[in-house]
């Protein structure tokens, strides 16, 4: 068999694969504008040094609601970026993050209860959870790549451009060709009492705690169930298949 060969059969059962992995899979959708807000950092090499991109973005529509430039990925950093971020665009009821520890250091977590908001950590190493966010961090790197290297300053400039134009000038198919900006902004308000929602997600992952689930995924689970309750989350299962033949 030549290289060839072996590279189309890999390429055909790759392609198979992930078929099959996609037929399986469930269908998440976030109803409504401003329920689930996710959160990422993204490594940039400067001429100054290492720098990151925090960046946050509504999982409803494709919306950056920002992208800070900090010279640290520390727990201090994200407090701060999730700090202005809200401040200048509301608080989410829901802040998807990954499992990184600066993410669930009591800094976050601090500036998370006062403002209200529900952490969501994802399962181990299964960074599809956080898919939305990390197609646009693609779209993100694909951006810097091609207008770097940067200075510090020009990479803070070029952020602030690239949220424009993503935002305000791409109009987009999946929102019937509006940009994502005239989504967001047609949002209406979300009348959610979040003392009630976090009472009602603590209650829920107490029982599954108590039916002997782990403390993640008892709240992951509480907070996914809470939401599809409101209306404000939908978890479309796939048909199972109970015979192949």
């Amino acid at each position: 068999m030549s290289r060839r060969q072996a590279a189309s059969i890999k390429h055909d059962e790759l392609t198979a694969m992930e078929r099959e992995r996609k037929a399986a899979a469930r269908q998440v959708d976030v109803l409504a504008p401003g329920v689930i807000r996710g959160f990422d950092a993204l490594e940039v090499r400067t001429t100054d040094g290492r720098r990151w991109v925090l960046g946050a973005g509504d999982a409803s529509v494709p919306y950056r609601t920002s992208l800070r430039v900090a010279e640290r990925y520390d727990a201090r950093a994200v407090a701060a970026a999730l700090d202005a971020d809200f401040t200048e665009h509301g608080a989410p009821l829901v802040l998807r993050l990954d499992r990184a520890r600066c993410h669930r250091a009591p800094p976050v977590a601090s500036l998370l209860a006062s403002w209200h908001v529900l952490p969501l950590h994802g399962p181990p190493r299964y960074p599809g959870y956080y898919g939305q966010l990390e197609r646009q961090n693609r779209e993100h790197r694909s951006w810097l790549v091609a207008h770097g290297p940067y200075s510090d300053g020009a990479l803070v400039a070029d952020c602030s451009q690239m949220r424009t134009v993503l935002n305000r000038l791409w109009r987009r198919p999946t929102l019937e060709w509006r940009t994502a900006e005239c989504a967001w902004g047609d949002r209406g308000e979300l009348a959610i009492d979040r003392d009630e929602l976090r009472d009602a997600v603590a209650d829920g992952a107490a029982r599954r705690l108590r039916a002997g689930l782990h403390h993640d995924l008892a709240w992951r689970l509480a907070v996914e169930n809470v939401l599809t309750h409101k209306g404000l989350l939908r978890i479309t299962p796939k048909p199972k298949v109970l015979c192949a033949h």
